[in-house]
């Protein structure tokens, strides 16, 4: 019985004994180890599966990046297009002053910009699918885990009832005290169970993502952790952060705030809107009368002479008054869809503002959370250390005879719960921390 007990606590130490450069924890994309823990779920006859491969398995896996992918394409193969319709128009149009040229050339540009934030939006796609991997790769492990530390306290739990058994017999204790406990080790069985579906479940998904056989791989149950800092000011970080965010953004606002104004120039748009559409001159039916206009010609014969002729035009009064009108009609369209123009670029400006405050203030949130992990962290870092000492301890007590296996298995049992709630501040630290070094994961997720 004895070795059997020291059995579990060499297991318990194996898995919770720790210092500050040795902590049990999660995954993570990066190689640099500085905290490691091994469980006996992990077999040594399979290969182990990092996060970063199952990353880049998930990556060369996405329709939707290889979507993308023909998306930039298309952009691309439309820039070349759109190139030849502006040297046609150009051609046809004449002589023309600089900002009638650059109202041409702004569908061309346009594209340009759309091409170029494409890719972006294609780079920010793969970083979602490196977190939502990552997330789903440190799930499993923590299921794992769990299932674990369920296992193991079914070990302690089985002991305990086979001495709750043997004092029965003895007539020590009740028989009530004998049935709670198989009640117990059946709700831990039952919640194996569970959580053993459950994690077929999450594996079946994440092979799905992956295209990995997930049978001939092992999860690593290691993470690193390393504290974040953010190198001077909050302010220029998240600046810096959100000018790299939103740069196309603001190139596309620019061309379309200078294509307005070309516009207005090549228009010769009045400022003031009552002006202009008195400059437009709605034409007065009444002002027109009926008008016949002649044109001489040369009519050729079939014997080779000309013959003088000529062409009479009779144009009518309605008809040089609906053509007016159309133009009227068309001016004022023109002029209409100008102050949509400049109404959406106005718009566009607000939009981009209004959600570079509302990201600034979510990283400094998220940078606020991060350091009041890193002090918890720290907290449940001493908490471990003070177990171990209550572990060793606790086992040359029981060596000596001088405490019970009751006492052995509360230790054992704080220290695997210690265990579980450092992997799970870590793997939040990591999570915040990602997101504020890319805030497109942030403003994702919003979005979703």
């Amino acid at each position: 019985m004895r070795k059997n007990i020291n059995k579990i606590i060499a297991i318990a130490i194996g898995i919770s004994v720790m210092s500050a450069n040795s902590l049990p924890v999660f995954a993570s994309e990066t190689g640099q180890a500085t905290a490691s823990v091994s469980t006996s779920s992990q077999s040594v006859q399979k290969n182990i599966l990092t996060v970063q491969q199952a990353v880049d398995a998930a990556i060369a896996n996405s329709d939707k990046l290889k979507l993308k992918t023909k998306e930039i394409q298309k952009y691309r193969d439309e820039i070349k297009v759109q190139r030849k319709i502006n040297d046609a128009k150009k051609d046809v149009a004449g002589d023309l002053d600089h900002d009638a040229k650059k109202v041409i050339d702004f569908p061309y540009d346009k594209l340009n910009i759309t091409a170029d934030q494409t890719e972006q939006e294609q780079n920010f796609m793969k970083d979602q699918i490196k977190n939502d991997i990552t997330s789903q790769y440190n799930d499993i492990v923590s299921t794992e885990v769990a299932i674990d530390k369920a296992k193991k306290n079914i070990e302690i739990q089985t002991t305990k009832l086979n001495n709750l058994k043997l004092k029965n017999q003895l007539g020590l204790t009740i028989d009530t005290d004998v049935t709670s406990t198989q009640l117990q080790i059946q709700t831990l069985k039952d919640t194996v169970t569970a959580k053993e579906n459950t994690l077929k479940d999450k594996k079946d998904y994440f092979q799905v993502l992956t295209n990995l056989n997930l049978d001939n791989y092992t999860f690593d149950h290691s993470l690193d952790y390393k504290t974040f800092r953010i190198d001077g000011t909050i302010d220029k970080y998240v600046s810096d952060k959100l000018d790299e965010y939103f740069k196309y953004n603001e190139k596309m606002f620019n061309l379309a705030k200078d294509n307005v104004g070309n516009v207005k120039s090549a228009s010769d748009y009045d400022a003031d809107v009552d002006d202009q559409i008195h400059d437009f001159k709605e034409p007065n039916k009444s002002s027109y009368s009926d008008i016949t206009t002649t044109a001489a010609v040369k009519i050729k014969n079939a014997d080779g002479t000309t013959t003088s002729g000529e062409v009479i035009n009779n144009i009518s009064a309605e008809s040089q008054w609906k053509s007016a009108e159309s133009t009227y009609e068309s001016d004022l369209s023109n002029y209409s869809g100008y102050l949509d123009l400049k109404y959406s670029v106005d718009s566009s400006r607000v939009t981009i503002d209004e959600s570079k405050k509302t990201l600034t203030n979510a990283i400094k949130g998220l940078y606020s959370q991060v350091l009041d992990l890193e002090n918890q962290i720290a907290q449940v870092q001493e908490n471990i250390k003070l177990t171990n000492k209550q572990l060793e301890f606790a086992k040359l007590q029981y060596d000596l005879g001088l405490t019970t296996k009751s006492d052995y298995d509360n230790t054992v049992l704080k220290a695997q719960d210690l265990d579980t709630n450092l992997r799970t501040l870590i793997n939040n630290y990591n999570i915040l921390k990602d997101k504020i070094q890319e805030p497109w994961l942030v403003a994702g997720s919003s979005n979703q």
